[in-house]
């Protein structure tokens, strides 16, 4: 429906998708320096925008005819507008719904992104912003949330999502044998629990050339920029765990917690292309991970990078054994 309107209005020129992509590309960084400098300070606001800027599949991905560039644009414009309601002094009608049309929005590309992003919400009510949003306020707030939902959802997406929730072991089942089949024999291990706990660093960047993966070998690149940075999402775990300033984290931390949570126990759990949505948030973890950068915990820096070069070794090794070039 979007690109039909696109085409309608600008004529059927695939360029024209492409423009507005890198529009918003653009409008995102802005989005992300407003996040992060309301969860944390106008430093990390102008380095997480810059990290956004320069991120190279951020970059990539607006030279593809897929959905990911317009729906991560939702994502932070609905986490930006969510903030922004949760740390108001007063509650307007017009702030209110904004971030839950976007919402509504959301479940048109994905079910699992639209119920994230409204349990982010809710969690951001109940557990974040204590300063700025007092009991009353949360009540009115979360029956705003409620009501909105219902009406703009109604019945179809509260049984796609009971669908999605019944069928999540049998998704991830009938993936992994369907990569097993087509050779990659060692695909069976990639389970939940085995990949989630590296779901903040996910996909690896890969020394081993594929046939006709060519999507995967341009955003190698991109790959390992995330996992080199990985271990500014381990400092910014910890020190906003230390400082006690969880709760101004609790929109943000819920947002992707959840979501990677879902990606990693379901059959995309290796999926740069499901990692994706998720990646303007790690970027600002980035930037206030980095800010608390010192140096008596500069050696962590220095040991991640040996662990990164495993990690990658590993990966290619997975990979080679799991068409059969290697064994144990």
């Amino acid at each position: 429906l979007y690109l039909t309107l696109l085409y309608k209005i600008f004529g059927s020129n695939v360029m024209v998708a492409r423009l507005f992509k890198a529009l918003y590309g653009s409008i995102l960084c802005v989005l992300v320096y407003k996040l992060a400098s309301r969860s944390v300070n106008k430093q990390v606001g102008k380095m997480a925008a810059v990290f956004a800027m320069l991120m190279p599949n951020l970059i990539y991905y607006c030279g593809l005819h897929l959905k990911e560039t317009e729906m991560t644009f939702l994502i932070v414009l609905f986490l930006e507008r969510a903030d922004f309601v949760l740390r108001s002094e007063k509650i307007k009608f017009r702030n209110i719904l904004l971030p839950i049309l976007i919402a509504g929005s959301l479940f048109l590309f994905r079910t699992v992104v639209g119920v994230v992003a409204l349990f982010s919400f809710m969690t951001a009510l109940a557990f974040g912003y204590n300063r700025m949003v007092k009991k009353g306020r949360r009540v009115v707030l979360a029956l705003w949330v409620v009501i909105g939902v219902s009406i703009l959802a109604g019945g179809t997406v509260i049984n796609e999502v009971e669908e999605v929730w019944l069928n999540r072991h049998t998704n991830q089942e009938n993936k992994r044998m369907e990569q097993t089949s087509r050779g990659n024999q060692w695909a069976q291990y990639a389970t939940g629990v085995v990949m989630a706990p590296m779901a903040f660093v996910v996909p690896f960047a890969t020394m081993v050339d594929v046939d006709e993966q060519y999507a995967q070998q341009l955003i190698h690149g991109g790959a390992f920029v995330k996992n080199i940075m990985g271990i500014f999402v381990l400092l910014a775990f910890y020190y906003a765990l230390k400082g006690k300033k969880w709760r101004d984290f609790s929109l943000l931390g819920a947002f992707v917690i959840a979501y990677l949570a879902i990606i990693s126990f379901s059959g995309f759990a290796n999926s740069e292309r499901f990692h994706f949505p998720a990646l303007p948030v790690i970027i600002i973890m980035w930037a206030y991970g980095l800010s608390q950068l010192n140096a008596k915990n500069y050696r962590w820096v220095n040991a991640w990078y040996f662990v990164v070069l495993l990690m990658e070794f590993g990966w290619a090794f997975f990979k080679l054994g799991s068409r059969g070039f290697v064994s144990f």
